[in-house]
């Protein structure tokens, strides 16, 4: 298994797990549990504008103003009803990016959080990469995190130092403590959006995994 930055694809893996864990990924599985029927990440806002159907939006933190919903679990926990049996219309400034560049280089993708961290483990082989999200383009700690977590449930070996850094940091450090201290968590705070950064770091609340399949994401 390799953690890997989602900017530098790794080839050679049959499956990717896309982890932007603050919050697209997040985001996704929450859809996903809430029972809305699929997810079609898109590339740009311009894109996300010309769709016909309900839209969750995100550039830099915050929500996209012509977007239905902004890139949070928890508003859509709040809309649960009106997303149930949708195809969601999604773009975020790092994820939706992330996704669709892991499509390329691997056979199979899924979507991986720590809110469904155990049903995605269960998933896996040693032929998997965990691609990180990041954040503006520089590493995210609470996404290596999260790939380091998902990776020691797995029971994979690290194929070098960098993932097994990221088990390590997983085994030793509280999932809250990393998301509140890492610099998106510090963003979302000062944006009042301290409560995805807290609902983010919930371990197993979900068993569904998300997967990317004929451009959109479905449910496995």
């Amino acid at each position: 298994m390799r953690v890997a930055s989602g900017l530098e694809p790794q080839e050679g893996y049959e499956i990717g797990v896309v982890v932007d864990a603050l919050r697209a990924s997040s985001t996704i599985v929450t859809a996903l549990a809430l029972e809305a029927e699929a997810i079609v990440p898109l590339s740009s806002p311009e894109e996300l504008k010309r769709v016909d159907g309900p839209t969750i939006g995100e550039q830099h933190g915050k929500k996209i103003d012509f977007a239905d919903y902004g890139n949070s679990p928890t508003d859509l926990l709040r809309h649960a009803e009106e997303i149930e049996g949708e195809t969601l219309y999604m773009v975020t400034t790092n994820g939706t990016d992330a996704i669709l560049r892991a499509a390329e280089v691997h056979e199979e993708v899924l979507i991986g959080s720590l809110l469904n961290a155990s049903a995605v483990a269960s998933k896996l082989s040693g032929d998997t990469c965990f691609v990180e999200a990041g954040h503006r383009g520089m590493l995210a700690v609470e996404d290596t995190y999260t790939a380091g977590y998902i990776a020691r449930l797995a029971g994979g070996e690290p194929a070098d130092g960098r993932t097994r850094a990221a088990m390590e940091m997983a085994r030793g450090l509280p999932a809250e403590e990393v998301f509140k201290g890492s610099r998106t968590g510090h963003v979302l705070e000062q944006r009042g959006r301290l409560e995805d950064v807290e609902f983010c770091a919930r371990v197993d609340e979900f068993e569904v995994v998300p997967v990317y399949e004929d451009g959109m994401v479905v449910p496995r």
